[in-house]
């Protein structure tokens, strides 16, 4: 897999202080890139510079620096192999370059080489980084160490894997098995016979051409994609349990199978069958390699020469039936039980004939995970997209164990405590029980899998943090934390299972709002509740068309134009809030439906006349003076009198989308708009503006974050590489930051602690919130530190 290769090189690429140090004093405007990348065919990388640019290269669409510079070169080409190189200009290593260099820096210049690296060293050293949670989220795939139970790897929809040695009490972040976030793991599997050889089936969310099986041999701290299934879509593995070397496959053109642990596959599927594709589940008999079955998106099938001839075993299941999982009872393996999207079925004659269990409701019978337990056939657990079920009479009847809300992805039946039972799960993350299902507690500790949309910190509690969560439905939402990050609980009564997009704590009254997938909300503290406030809303017509403004001095203003109301059924998503809440002035909420505004802490609502009347509100800035900044997916517009007339800002590449809006707290003319299309800058207020450049790439930004306690601090977070860059002269010039040092952590946002001088906080796209003590650094180290964190707990319903 050419992205495992160059993420193979990057490791081997990562300088220590002294050859960088080396490298840096020979090449004074080298800044080191991160990584070696090659993705959608933009290569990225460390080059060195010498006095040349950067051209095209054949086979490549684009080159990007982030920032890097480039030896000189005429075409071109980079190879595919371990070896990477131009093929006309050689890709020059900063090892070898430094290498090279040593001797004469060590007879010539030692003094201050040394000084140099002193100061290096200075700059460079960084704190200790601690996730701070909120713990949980979404866990795709589960697996136990066989010869160690206390050992736990669990598996994430976006290619994380974590591991536990306290059979799930705590959890570390091990390894990511790809730089993309968009690739699920969805099985995971550990050698009986050597516990440090562990398997992974994934396939990707983005494409169905995309995916495979992993393979690590040190205990899944670093993977190699195995070549004969890559790019299949792995959405079923498994292990013979008679042999060990024997694992098979099913992906979406069919079943593959390899008989030496991996490194060589072939599929045993007829291929192009029009049936035998889309396989959704395997299973191997336990007494013979030879015997498998396979379900697929329209009903299971069956071989027992080893894929030579195939047989459908339909007879006593619904037509069109979708199958999830299939379960072999070990101690008697012709007792197979089989889940679909009609039900759960079992067969007492290896699949020849199926007799469909009774008792679980239609709405719950999408079971993603079927187990018995080992040591009694007749306890049976379905792990549904409504909750845990369970049956003690072999499916006869069942029970439901937890909520319906919850959905269940993967069950673990503990081989040393049958009583003890570990559940991954959408949202809730991983619950145990310890007597056989009755009762579940989250145990998260160190896991986080979230997508954190929005903090805020509140200035009357110096230690109060809220987080807005994205795609937790009842298990996010908004969680606060009283103690700097320490714990966290949820506040989200009155929220629903809505998203939150944004919260936004009002400087003057200190009212906290959400703006959610289903409108704008108000917290109150005294009831512990939140309110929706956008059910009297209406629409303000308005008639004159807004004037354009770029890098020129703002025109004059249009005439003021009339307002008519009419009625709007709420506001939709609202992905951003700003102003003054309760004293007169107006308060205003950027949705999906437009921008509106409310003068009485939200009783009543307006839609603002802003220009963009056909695309989404995505962000809204409003100054003291009046002045209110629109951002949609098509462009900014500025308004001088609290949204009565209008300019739309001209960018110099056309209309770009706007992802955040900042204003220089102590200089509010100052002003930064992070864009589809890099970082534009104005220094009056908002008349004219121009592209930040000075080290900055021409990327698409998706957050700004102002130090308040320096004033002239900026952070800017790129999206396509998850980048940091920090400016320190108000956005004139900027330095690329060190990469975060957790495995395939991509930046979503930096932020100072406004009530301490030398903390940060650093939010990712689903690894929750990070704080340390220091600066940023590739030096830094993560802690490995275990919690207690406030959980919301499962209750049976």
């Amino acid at each position: 897999m050419e992205r495992r290769r160059l993420s193979d090189l990057r490791s081997r690429m990562k300088l220590d202080f002294f050859s960088f140090l080396l490298y840096k004093f020979q090449f004074q405007d080298i800044i080191p890139f991160q990584a070696a990348t090659l993705q959608e065919n933009v290569w990225v990388g460390p080059f060195v510079h010498e006095g040349g640019s950067a051209r095209s290269v054949a086979g490549i669409s684009r080159l990007r620096c982030y920032p890097c510079v480039f030896d000189q070169f005429e075409g071109g080409t980079i190879s595919g192999s371990r070896t990477l190189r131009f093929e006309k200009h050689r890709l020059r290593s900063p090892q070898r370059d430094a290498g090279r260099f040593m001797k004469n820096l060590v007879i010539q210049k030692l003094p201050i080489a040394v000084l140099l690296f002193l100061i290096l060293c200075a700059e460079t050293a960084g704190g200790s980084w601690r996730s701070l949670g909120p713990f949980g989220g979404d866990v795709r795939s589960l697996a136990q160490d066989p010869k160690n139970p206390f050992h736990l790897y669990l598996g994430t929809s976006d290619s994380q894997i974590f591991f536990s040695t306290t059979g799930g009490t705590h959890w570390e972040r091990l390894s990511s098995i790809s730089a993309r976030s968009d690739f699920v793991v969805d099985h995971i599997l550990v050698d009986p016979t050597d516990p440090k050889r562990i398997y992974v089936g994934t396939w990707s969310i983005a494409s169905n051409a995309e995916g495979g099986v992993l393979l690590s041999t040190d205990a899944g701290h670093t993977w190699k994609d195995l070549p004969g299934i890559h790019g299949q879509s792995v959405r079923a593995l498994a292990m013979a349990p008679s042999d060990q070397h024997i694992l098979v496959a099913g992906t979406l053109e069919g079943v593959f199978s390899s008989q030496d642990g991996g490194e060589h596959w072939s599929q045993i599927s007829p291929p192009h069958h029009e049936e035998i594709r889309n396989v959704e589940s395997i299973a191997i008999d336990p007494r013979n390699p030879r015997v498998i079955y396979a379900g697929t998106w329209h009903l299971p099938w069956k071989t027992v020469d080893g894929g030579q001839n195939w047989t459908h075993i339909q007879r006593g299941i619904v037509e069109d039936s979708d199958v999830f999982a299939i379960f072999i009872q070990p101690t008697i393996p012709d007792h197979v039980l089989l889940s679909a999207c009609t039900g759960i079925y079992q067969s007492a004659d290896g699949g020849s004939l199926w007799a469909k269990f009774k008792g679980i409701p239609s709405s719950s019978r999408r079971t993603r995970a079927i187990v018995a337990d080992p040591s009694n056939p007749l306890s049976v657990y379905a792990g549904t997209t409504e909750g845990l079920w369970r049956s003690l009479d072999g499916g006869v009847t069942w029970n439901q164990m937890t909520s319906r809300t919850l959905t269940v992805n993967a069950i673990v039946v503990d081989s040393s405590n049958h009583n003890r039972l570990l559940l991954g799960t959408d949202d809730a993350g991983v619950l145990v029980s310890t007597d056989s299902g009755t009762h579940f507690t989250p145990i998260n500790d160190g896991f986080t899998n979230r997508a954190v949309s929005s903090i805020v910190f509140d200035p009357q509690s110096p230690q109060r943090i809220y987080l807005g969560v994205l795609y937790d439905h009842e298990f996010g939402g908004v969680f606060v934390s009283e103690d700097s990050g320490a714990t966290w609980r949820t506040i989200n009564h009155g929220l629903g299972s809505t998203d939150v997009h944004v919260l936004y704590l009002s400087p003057e009254d200190n009212s906290l709002w959400a703006g959610t997938a289903d409108g704008a909300f108000l917290y109150d503290r005294a009831r512990n509740e939140w309110r929706r406030m956008d059910i009297n809303v209406s629409m303000a017509e308005q008639s004159s068309v807004p004037k354009i403004i770029s890098a020129r001095p703002a025109h004059s203003l249009p005439p003021r134009r009339n307002i008519k109301p009419a009625s709007l059924p709420g506001m939709g998503t609202v992905s951003s809030l700003s102003g003054e809440s309760a004293y007169g002035h107006y308060f205003y909420a950027a949705s999906q439906r437009g921008l509106f505004a409310t003068r009485d802490s939200g009783q009543k609502w307006v839609r603002v006349n802003a220009p963009f009347k056909d695309s989404a509100g995505i962000g809204v800035l409003t100054l003291d003076d009046g002045r209110v900044f629109y951002g949609t997916d098509k462009g900014l517009a500025v308004s001088t009198d609290e949204g009565v007339h209008w300019k739309v800002v001209d960018f110099e590449d056309g209309p770009t989308p706007i992802h955040c809006i900042r204003a220089v707290p102590q200089k509010s003319q100052v002003l930064l708009v992070a864009t589809g299309n890099g970082l534009f800058r104005s220094e009056d207020g908002g008349n004219s503006w121009s592209r930040a450049q000075g080290g900055l790439p021409r990327s698409e930004m998706s957050d700004i974050q102002i130090d308040a306690r320096q004033g002239t601090e900026i952070y800017v977070s790129e999206s396509y590489f998850g980048s940091l860059y920090r400016s320190t002269n108000l956005g004139k010039t900027w330095e690329w930051m060190s990469p975060f040092p957790g495995a395939g952590m991509k930046y979503r946002s930096l932020l100072p602690d406004p009530q301490s001088p030398n903390r940060f906080f650093v939010l990712f796209f689903r690894e929750g919130l990070y704080g340390a003590e220091g600066p940023v650094s590739s030096d830094a180290r993560i802690e490995s530190t275990a919690q207690t964190p406030t959980q919301t707990h499962v209750q049976k319903q």
